[in-house]
Protein backbone atom coordinates (compact mmCIF):
# COMPACT_ATOMS: atom_id res chain seq x y z
CA UNK A 1 0.00 0.00 0.00
CA UNK A 2 1.35 3.64 -0.94
CA UNK A 3 1.98 5.83 2.07
CA UNK A 4 -0.50 8.67 1.44
CA UNK A 5 1.66 10.97 2.73
CA UNK A 6 5.00 9.98 2.71
CA UNK A 7 7.46 11.75 -0.33
CA UNK A 8 3.98 12.73 -1.49
CA UNK A 9 5.95 15.78 -3.50
CA UNK A 10 8.80 13.85 -4.41
CA UNK A 11 6.12 11.42 -6.47
CA UNK A 12 4.50 14.05 -8.68
CA UNK A 13 7.83 15.50 -9.40
CA UNK A 14 9.74 12.61 -10.60
CA UNK A 15 6.39 11.42 -12.43
CA UNK A 16 6.19 15.38 -14.24
CA UNK A 17 9.80 14.94 -14.99
CA UNK A 18 9.27 11.72 -16.88
CA UNK A 19 6.10 11.03 -17.76
CA UNK A 20 4.19 14.24 -18.02
CA UNK A 21 2.75 15.84 -21.39
CA UNK A 22 4.89 18.06 -23.47
CA UNK A 23 4.21 22.23 -22.74
CA UNK A 24 2.60 21.03 -19.43
CA UNK A 25 5.90 22.42 -17.51
CA UNK A 26 6.12 25.49 -19.07
CA UNK A 27 2.48 26.41 -18.43
CA UNK A 28 2.51 25.47 -14.58
CA UNK A 29 6.31 27.24 -14.28
CA UNK A 30 4.46 30.68 -15.48
CA UNK A 31 1.72 30.08 -13.33
CA UNK A 32 4.04 29.98 -10.33
CA UNK A 33 6.32 32.76 -11.40
CA UNK A 34 2.99 35.20 -11.75
CA UNK A 35 -0.15 33.94 -9.38
CA UNK A 36 0.55 34.07 -5.54
CA UNK A 37 -2.58 32.55 -4.95
CA UNK A 38 -2.79 29.33 -3.35
CA UNK A 39 -5.98 27.78 -4.09
CA UNK A 40 -7.80 25.08 -1.40
CA UNK A 41 -9.33 22.77 -4.16
CA UNK A 42 -8.98 22.36 -7.99
CA UNK A 43 -11.78 21.08 -10.58
CA UNK A 44 -11.12 19.71 -14.14
CA UNK A 45 -13.20 20.59 -16.77
CA UNK A 46 -12.68 19.50 -20.64
CA UNK A 47 -14.66 21.34 -23.00
CA UNK A 48 -15.94 20.39 -26.77
CA UNK A 49 -18.49 23.10 -28.38
CA UNK A 50 -19.48 24.26 -24.75
CA UNK A 51 -21.83 27.31 -24.77
CA UNK A 52 -22.56 27.18 -21.11
CA UNK A 53 -19.57 25.89 -19.70
CA UNK A 54 -20.10 27.63 -16.37
CA UNK A 55 -23.29 25.88 -15.59
CA UNK A 56 -21.01 23.09 -14.25
CA UNK A 57 -19.90 24.97 -11.09
CA UNK A 58 -23.08 27.30 -10.80
CA UNK A 59 -24.50 25.04 -7.75
CA UNK A 60 -21.47 25.94 -6.19
CA UNK A 61 -22.07 29.53 -5.93
CA UNK A 62 -25.67 29.50 -4.54
CA UNK A 63 -23.98 29.50 -1.03
CA UNK A 64 -20.75 30.96 0.46
CA UNK A 65 -17.95 28.88 -0.04
CA UNK A 66 -15.79 27.75 1.74
CA UNK A 67 -18.50 26.54 4.68
CA UNK A 68 -16.59 26.67 8.58
CA UNK A 69 -14.77 25.09 9.74
CA UNK A 70 -12.85 24.91 6.37
CA UNK A 71 -10.60 28.51 6.35
CA UNK A 72 -11.38 31.31 3.67
CA UNK A 73 -9.00 30.09 0.38
CA UNK A 74 -10.05 30.50 -3.25
CA UNK A 75 -10.60 27.66 -5.81
CA UNK A 76 -9.63 26.64 -9.19
CA UNK A 77 -11.03 25.45 -12.48
CA UNK A 78 -8.88 24.68 -14.77
CA UNK A 79 -10.97 24.19 -18.69
CA UNK A 80 -9.33 22.56 -21.63
CA UNK A 81 -10.85 23.30 -24.88
CA UNK A 82 -10.35 20.76 -27.14
CA UNK A 83 -11.00 19.00 -30.11
CA UNK A 84 -10.78 16.10 -31.84
CA UNK A 85 -9.25 15.92 -35.17
CA UNK A 86 -12.04 14.23 -36.26
CA UNK A 87 -14.79 16.60 -36.24
CA UNK A 88 -16.52 17.97 -39.11
CA UNK A 89 -16.24 21.64 -39.73
CA UNK A 90 -18.79 22.81 -38.82
CA UNK A 91 -18.68 21.19 -35.12
CA UNK A 92 -15.26 23.48 -35.25
CA UNK A 93 -16.75 26.34 -36.00
CA UNK A 94 -19.67 25.62 -32.96
CA UNK A 95 -16.51 24.32 -30.80
CA UNK A 96 -14.75 28.16 -31.91
CA UNK A 97 -17.81 30.11 -31.54
CA UNK A 98 -18.89 28.51 -28.05
CA UNK A 99 -14.94 29.36 -26.59
CA UNK A 100 -14.70 32.62 -28.29
CA UNK A 101 -18.67 33.70 -26.57
CA UNK A 102 -17.84 32.40 -23.20
CA UNK A 103 -14.50 33.97 -23.20
CA UNK A 104 -15.72 37.02 -23.97
CA UNK A 105 -18.97 37.19 -22.79
CA UNK A 106 -18.59 35.89 -19.32
CA UNK A 107 -15.16 35.38 -18.38
CA UNK A 108 -13.64 38.34 -19.15
CA UNK A 109 -17.00 40.75 -18.37
CA UNK A 110 -17.66 39.05 -15.11
CA UNK A 111 -13.86 38.21 -14.15
CA UNK A 112 -10.36 40.28 -13.72
CA UNK A 113 -7.76 38.70 -16.39
CA UNK A 114 -4.47 37.89 -13.88
CA UNK A 115 -2.27 36.24 -16.91
CA UNK A 116 -2.96 35.90 -20.51
CA UNK A 117 -0.35 33.54 -22.49
CA UNK A 118 -0.12 32.60 -26.36
CA UNK A 119 2.16 29.98 -27.41
CA UNK A 120 2.43 26.70 -30.02
CA UNK A 121 0.80 24.69 -27.25
CA UNK A 122 -2.56 27.04 -26.05
CA UNK A 123 -3.88 30.59 -25.91
CA UNK A 124 -4.71 30.34 -22.24
CA UNK A 125 -5.78 32.86 -19.57
CA UNK A 126 -6.03 32.81 -15.66
CA UNK A 127 -8.62 34.80 -14.35
CA UNK A 128 -10.26 35.89 -10.85
CA UNK A 129 -13.36 37.23 -9.33
CA UNK A 130 -14.54 40.22 -9.78
CA UNK A 131 -14.28 41.89 -6.02
CA UNK A 132 -18.15 43.15 -6.48
CA UNK A 133 -19.39 40.05 -7.54
CA UNK A 134 -22.04 38.67 -5.41
CA UNK A 135 -20.71 35.86 -2.93
CA UNK A 136 -17.03 36.44 -3.99
CA UNK A 137 -15.50 34.65 -2.04
CA UNK A 138 -17.27 31.88 -3.41
CA UNK A 139 -16.41 32.43 -6.99
CA UNK A 140 -13.63 30.74 -8.45
CA UNK A 141 -10.42 31.23 -10.67
CA UNK A 142 -10.75 30.37 -13.95
CA UNK A 143 -7.87 28.60 -15.39
CA UNK A 144 -9.06 28.85 -19.70
CA UNK A 145 -7.13 26.61 -22.20
CA UNK A 146 -7.64 26.70 -25.45
CA UNK A 147 -5.86 24.31 -27.46
CA UNK A 148 -3.60 25.16 -30.72
CA UNK A 149 -3.79 21.47 -32.33
CA UNK A 150 -7.10 19.14 -32.49
CA UNK A 151 -6.37 15.81 -30.76
CA UNK A 152 -5.73 12.69 -32.50
CA UNK A 153 -8.75 11.13 -32.56
CA UNK A 154 -7.31 7.56 -31.19
CA UNK A 155 -6.18 9.34 -27.44
CA UNK A 156 -9.02 11.98 -27.36
CA UNK A 157 -10.68 12.56 -24.39
CA UNK A 158 -8.07 10.25 -22.31
CA UNK A 159 -5.65 12.98 -23.82
CA UNK A 160 -8.09 15.94 -22.63
CA UNK A 161 -8.03 14.31 -19.36
CA UNK A 162 -4.49 13.76 -19.23
CA UNK A 163 -3.21 17.35 -20.00
CA UNK A 164 -6.00 18.75 -17.52
CA UNK A 165 -4.44 16.10 -14.46
CA UNK A 166 -0.81 17.10 -15.27
CA UNK A 167 -1.46 20.73 -15.17
CA UNK A 168 -3.39 20.10 -11.86
CA UNK A 169 -0.43 17.98 -10.87
CA UNK A 170 2.15 20.32 -11.43
CA UNK A 171 0.37 23.02 -9.84
CA UNK A 172 0.21 20.36 -6.34
CA UNK A 173 3.49 19.99 -6.68
CA UNK A 174 4.65 23.68 -6.64
CA UNK A 175 2.65 23.77 -3.61
CA UNK A 176 0.02 26.39 -5.56
CA UNK A 177 -2.85 24.25 -4.82
CA UNK A 178 -3.15 22.87 -1.17
CA UNK A 179 -4.53 19.91 -1.81
CA UNK A 180 -3.62 16.06 -2.78
CA UNK A 181 -6.79 15.65 -4.26
CA UNK A 182 -8.37 17.28 -7.15
CA UNK A 183 -11.45 16.78 -8.91
CA UNK A 184 -12.51 15.71 -12.48
CA UNK A 185 -15.39 16.18 -14.09
CA UNK A 186 -17.46 17.25 -18.01
CA UNK A 187 -19.20 19.68 -19.58
CA UNK A 188 -22.35 17.98 -19.25
CA UNK A 189 -22.57 18.29 -15.11
CA UNK A 190 -23.77 19.83 -12.68
CA UNK A 191 -22.09 19.74 -9.40
CA UNK A 192 -23.93 19.84 -6.31
CA UNK A 193 -23.55 22.65 -3.37
CA UNK A 194 -21.66 20.31 -1.28
CA UNK A 195 -18.88 18.93 -3.73
CA UNK A 196 -16.10 21.00 -2.52
CA UNK A 197 -16.72 20.37 1.06
CA UNK A 198 -16.28 16.53 -0.02
CA UNK A 199 -12.97 17.03 -1.82
CA UNK A 200 -11.46 18.38 1.32
CA UNK A 201 -12.60 16.16 3.55
CA UNK A 202 -10.68 13.07 1.34
CA UNK A 203 -7.61 15.53 1.71
CA UNK A 204 -8.06 15.37 5.65
CA UNK A 205 -8.86 11.55 5.80
CA UNK A 206 -5.47 9.84 5.98
CA UNK A 207 -6.48 7.40 8.28
CA UNK A 208 -8.58 5.92 5.23
CA UNK A 209 -6.32 6.74 2.29
CA UNK A 210 -8.04 5.65 -0.94
CA UNK A 211 -6.49 6.69 -4.53
CA UNK A 212 -9.95 7.47 -5.71
CA UNK A 213 -13.48 8.43 -5.22
CA UNK A 214 -16.70 8.35 -7.20
CA UNK A 215 -19.53 10.87 -6.65
CA UNK A 216 -22.40 9.55 -6.72
CA UNK A 217 -24.76 10.60 -9.90
CA UNK A 218 -27.96 10.39 -11.83
CA UNK A 219 -28.64 11.86 -15.60
CA UNK A 220 -31.77 14.07 -14.70
CA UNK A 221 -32.38 17.71 -16.65
CA UNK A 222 -31.92 20.54 -14.69
CA UNK A 223 -34.66 23.05 -15.00
CA UNK A 224 -32.59 25.45 -17.11
CA UNK A 225 -31.50 22.49 -19.31
CA UNK A 226 -34.99 22.02 -20.68
CA UNK A 227 -34.94 25.46 -23.09
CA UNK A 228 -30.94 24.03 -24.39
CA UNK A 229 -30.80 22.18 -28.03
CA UNK A 230 -27.04 21.21 -26.76
CA UNK A 231 -28.13 17.85 -25.84
CA UNK A 232 -29.18 17.13 -29.50
CA UNK A 233 -27.03 16.12 -32.18
CA UNK A 234 -23.89 18.92 -33.79
CA UNK A 235 -25.01 18.14 -37.19
CA UNK A 236 -26.00 21.14 -39.60
CA UNK A 237 -27.61 18.82 -42.23
CA UNK A 238 -29.55 17.25 -39.73
CA UNK A 239 -33.10 18.78 -38.99
CA UNK A 240 -34.81 19.09 -35.30
CA UNK A 241 -37.27 16.97 -34.61
CA UNK A 242 -39.73 17.49 -31.46
CA UNK A 243 -37.62 18.87 -28.83
CA UNK A 244 -39.63 17.80 -25.94
CA UNK A 245 -39.96 14.46 -27.25
CA UNK A 246 -35.61 14.09 -27.87
CA UNK A 247 -35.67 15.62 -24.31
CA UNK A 248 -38.25 12.59 -22.79
CA UNK A 249 -36.81 10.30 -24.41
CA UNK A 250 -33.07 10.93 -24.26
CA UNK A 251 -33.61 10.94 -20.39
CA UNK A 252 -35.82 7.25 -20.44
CA UNK A 253 -32.26 6.14 -22.83
CA UNK A 254 -29.80 6.98 -20.44
CA UNK A 255 -32.10 5.82 -17.38
CA UNK A 256 -31.91 2.38 -19.05
CA UNK A 257 -28.40 2.95 -19.43
CA UNK A 258 -27.63 3.82 -15.86
CA UNK A 259 -30.00 0.57 -14.86
CA UNK A 260 -27.76 -1.58 -16.77
CA UNK A 261 -24.59 0.17 -15.11
CA UNK A 262 -26.21 -0.64 -12.12
CA UNK A 263 -27.17 -4.53 -12.77
CA UNK A 264 -23.25 -5.34 -13.87
CA UNK A 265 -21.90 -3.41 -10.53
CA UNK A 266 -23.93 -4.95 -8.33
CA UNK A 267 -23.32 -8.12 -9.65
CA UNK A 268 -19.67 -7.75 -9.74
CA UNK A 269 -19.81 -6.01 -6.06
CA UNK A 270 -20.94 -9.47 -4.86
CA UNK A 271 -18.44 -11.30 -5.61
CA UNK A 272 -15.06 -9.14 -6.54
CA UNK A 273 -16.06 -6.34 -4.26
CA UNK A 274 -13.06 -4.14 -4.74
CA UNK A 275 -13.92 -3.57 -8.70
CA UNK A 276 -17.76 -3.60 -7.83
CA UNK A 277 -17.80 0.42 -8.89
CA UNK A 278 -18.91 2.72 -12.03
CA UNK A 279 -16.49 4.42 -14.01
CA UNK A 280 -17.44 7.39 -15.34
CA UNK A 281 -15.05 10.43 -16.08
CA UNK A 282 -17.41 13.00 -14.70
CA UNK A 283 -17.87 11.93 -11.26
CA UNK A 284 -13.74 11.46 -10.35
CA UNK A 285 -11.86 12.52 -7.23
CA UNK A 286 -8.46 11.86 -7.98
CA UNK A 287 -5.56 11.33 -5.48
CA UNK A 288 -2.98 12.89 -7.39
CA UNK A 289 0.19 11.10 -5.72
CA UNK A 290 -1.53 7.78 -6.64
CA UNK A 291 -2.11 9.01 -9.63
CA UNK A 292 1.67 10.27 -10.73
CA UNK A 293 2.17 6.09 -9.21
CA UNK A 294 0.27 4.76 -12.17
CA UNK A 295 1.40 7.36 -14.60
CA UNK A 296 -1.88 9.21 -15.64
CA UNK A 297 -4.91 8.61 -17.46
CA UNK A 298 -4.15 6.24 -20.56
CA UNK A 299 -4.02 8.09 -24.38
CA UNK A 300 -7.43 6.18 -25.56
CA UNK A 301 -10.16 7.94 -27.15
CA UNK A 302 -12.57 5.94 -24.95
CA UNK A 303 -12.83 4.10 -21.37
CA UNK A 304 -9.65 5.94 -20.14
CA UNK A 305 -11.94 5.92 -16.57
CA UNK A 306 -12.35 2.67 -16.48
CA UNK A 307 -8.50 1.95 -17.15
CA UNK A 308 -7.29 4.60 -14.74
CA UNK A 309 -9.39 3.24 -11.96
CA UNK A 310 -8.67 -0.26 -12.81
CA UNK A 311 -4.88 0.75 -12.23
CA UNK A 312 -5.66 2.60 -8.81
CA UNK A 313 -7.75 0.22 -7.24
CA UNK A 314 -4.45 -2.07 -7.36
CA UNK A 315 -3.02 0.66 -5.08
CA UNK A 316 -5.08 1.83 -2.33
CA UNK A 317 -8.61 1.06 -3.58
CA UNK A 318 -11.84 3.39 -3.99
CA UNK A 319 -14.28 5.23 -1.83
CA UNK A 320 -17.96 5.57 -2.82
CA UNK A 321 -19.20 9.05 -1.68
CA UNK A 322 -22.34 9.16 -0.93
CA UNK A 323 -24.37 12.47 -0.62
CA UNK A 324 -26.11 14.55 -3.26
CA UNK A 325 -25.53 13.14 -6.58
CA UNK A 326 -23.47 14.96 -9.25
CA UNK A 327 -26.02 15.43 -12.06
CA UNK A 328 -25.43 14.49 -15.87
CA UNK A 329 -27.60 16.24 -18.63
CA UNK A 330 -28.94 13.18 -21.40
CA UNK A 331 -27.25 14.14 -24.35
CA UNK A 332 -26.74 12.22 -27.95
CA UNK A 333 -22.42 12.22 -27.89
CA UNK A 334 -20.42 10.42 -31.04
CA UNK A 335 -17.27 11.73 -29.77
CA UNK A 336 -16.11 8.25 -28.37
CA UNK A 337 -15.82 5.29 -30.23
CA UNK A 338 -17.96 3.22 -27.45
CA UNK A 339 -18.94 3.36 -23.85
CA UNK A 340 -21.67 5.67 -23.15
CA UNK A 341 -22.59 7.85 -26.13
CA UNK A 342 -22.31 4.69 -28.75
CA UNK A 343 -24.83 2.79 -26.16
CA UNK A 344 -26.96 5.60 -26.02
CA UNK A 345 -27.29 5.48 -30.03
CA UNK A 346 -27.92 1.95 -30.13
CA UNK A 347 -30.96 2.57 -27.51
CA UNK A 348 -32.54 5.10 -29.06
CA UNK A 349 -32.78 3.36 -32.55
CA UNK A 350 -35.25 1.08 -30.81
CA UNK A 351 -39.28 1.49 -30.76
CA UNK A 352 -39.67 0.54 -27.11
CA UNK A 353 -37.01 1.05 -24.77
CA UNK A 354 -38.05 -2.06 -22.64
CA UNK A 355 -37.49 -4.26 -25.44
CA UNK A 356 -33.62 -3.25 -25.99
CA UNK A 357 -31.78 -6.33 -25.65
CA UNK A 358 -28.97 -4.78 -23.20
CA UNK A 359 -28.69 -6.65 -20.65
CA UNK A 360 -26.70 -9.79 -19.18
CA UNK A 361 -28.53 -12.69 -19.31
CA UNK A 362 -29.04 -13.58 -15.90
CA UNK A 363 -27.70 -17.43 -16.01
CA UNK A 364 -24.61 -16.68 -17.45
CA UNK A 365 -24.47 -13.55 -14.55
CA UNK A 366 -24.57 -16.63 -12.01
CA UNK A 367 -22.52 -18.43 -14.12
CA UNK A 368 -19.98 -15.48 -13.83
CA UNK A 369 -19.97 -14.97 -10.58
CA UNK A 370 -19.42 -19.14 -9.46
CA UNK A 371 -16.20 -18.91 -11.48
CA UNK A 372 -15.39 -15.61 -10.39
CA UNK A 373 -16.32 -16.51 -6.39
CA UNK A 374 -14.14 -19.80 -7.13
CA UNK A 375 -10.70 -18.14 -8.11
CA UNK A 376 -11.43 -15.90 -5.41
CA UNK A 377 -11.75 -18.49 -2.57
CA UNK A 378 -8.76 -20.77 -4.33
CA UNK A 379 -6.06 -18.05 -4.32
CA UNK A 380 -7.08 -16.75 -0.66
CA UNK A 381 -7.11 -19.87 0.58
CA UNK A 382 -3.73 -20.82 -1.32
CA UNK A 383 -5.51 -24.28 -3.15
CA UNK A 384 -3.32 -23.37 -6.39
CA UNK A 385 -3.67 -26.84 -7.65
CA UNK A 386 -7.48 -26.62 -7.88
CA UNK A 387 -7.40 -23.33 -9.45
CA UNK A 388 -5.25 -24.53 -12.44
CA UNK A 389 -8.24 -27.12 -13.00
CA UNK A 390 -11.13 -24.79 -13.11
CA UNK A 391 -12.91 -24.73 -16.34
CA UNK A 392 -12.77 -21.46 -17.77
CA UNK A 393 -13.54 -22.58 -21.50
CA UNK A 394 -10.68 -20.46 -23.05
CA UNK A 395 -7.18 -20.99 -23.53
CA UNK A 396 -6.86 -16.65 -23.96
CA UNK A 397 -6.63 -17.77 -19.80
CA UNK A 398 -3.96 -20.03 -19.71
CA UNK A 399 -1.08 -17.33 -19.45
CA UNK A 400 -2.84 -14.92 -16.84
CA UNK A 401 -3.89 -17.77 -14.77
CA UNK A 402 -0.37 -19.41 -14.93
CA UNK A 403 0.93 -15.84 -13.71
CA UNK A 404 -1.75 -16.10 -10.89
CA UNK A 405 -0.34 -19.38 -9.60
CA UNK A 406 3.24 -18.68 -9.63
CA UNK A 407 2.44 -15.28 -7.39
CA UNK A 408 0.18 -17.16 -5.51
CA UNK A 409 2.63 -19.47 -4.30
CA UNK A 410 5.41 -17.02 -3.43
CA UNK A 411 3.46 -15.64 -0.90
CA UNK A 412 3.17 -15.93 2.80
CA UNK A 413 0.02 -14.17 4.38
CA UNK A 414 -3.68 -13.39 3.50
CA UNK A 415 -2.66 -9.65 3.06
CA UNK A 416 -0.18 -11.00 -0.21
CA UNK A 417 -2.50 -13.02 -1.18
CA UNK A 418 -5.29 -10.37 -1.57
CA UNK A 419 -2.91 -8.75 -3.32
CA UNK A 420 -1.97 -11.34 -6.14
CA UNK A 421 -5.99 -11.45 -6.50
CA UNK A 422 -6.66 -8.13 -7.31
CA UNK A 423 -3.92 -7.51 -9.37
CA UNK A 424 -4.51 -10.61 -11.86
CA UNK A 425 -8.05 -10.78 -11.51
CA UNK A 426 -8.80 -6.94 -12.27
CA UNK A 427 -11.94 -5.04 -13.52
CA UNK A 428 -10.82 -5.79 -16.83
CA UNK A 429 -10.63 -9.68 -16.74
CA UNK A 430 -13.67 -9.64 -15.05
CA UNK A 431 -15.80 -8.04 -17.60
CA UNK A 432 -13.77 -10.04 -20.38
CA UNK A 433 -14.49 -13.03 -18.58
CA UNK A 434 -17.92 -12.13 -18.79
CA UNK A 435 -18.32 -11.49 -22.08
CA UNK A 436 -16.20 -14.89 -23.21
CA UNK A 437 -18.73 -16.59 -21.18
CA UNK A 438 -21.83 -14.92 -22.81
CA UNK A 439 -20.45 -14.54 -26.64
CA UNK A 440 -22.75 -16.63 -28.45
CA UNK A 441 -25.66 -15.96 -26.28
CA UNK A 442 -28.42 -12.78 -26.79
CA UNK A 443 -28.52 -10.09 -24.32
CA UNK A 444 -31.58 -9.43 -23.10
CA UNK A 445 -34.34 -6.68 -22.12
CA UNK A 446 -35.42 -4.89 -19.29
CA UNK A 447 -38.67 -6.66 -19.74
CA UNK A 448 -37.18 -10.24 -19.77
CA UNK A 449 -34.78 -8.74 -17.10
CA UNK A 450 -37.91 -8.18 -15.16
CA UNK A 451 -39.56 -11.52 -15.53
CA UNK A 452 -36.66 -13.53 -15.00
CA UNK A 453 -36.50 -12.58 -11.61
Amino acid sequence: MVDPRSNGKTTLKRYLARYALQDIQQLTTTLQAYNSVIFKQCICVPAFAESNIQKVWSQLLEQPYPVQPYPVQPWLVIILWNSPNTASVAERDIHEQAYSNTLHNEFFKKHTTLLSRKDNFAHWHLFMPQPQAPNNSSWPYILSINLTATLPHKQGVGLARRYLSDIACGLIAQGQIDSQWFGMTDADARLPEHYLQQLAALNQQIQSHKSLALFAFKHDFHKDDLNSEHNLPINPQQPLVNQQHTKDKLLAAHRLYEQFMQTYRDALFAVMPEYGFTALGSILAINSVDYAHVRGFPLRAAGEDFYLMNKMIKLNGVLQLSGQPIILEPRVSHRTPFGTGQSIDSILEAQTLDEVPIFYAQNIIKQWQTQLSSIRELVLTQQVDTISKLSLGVSVHTKWLARLITQCQQTTSQQQRHQVLIDNLDGLRCLQLLRILHADIPRISLQQLRSSH
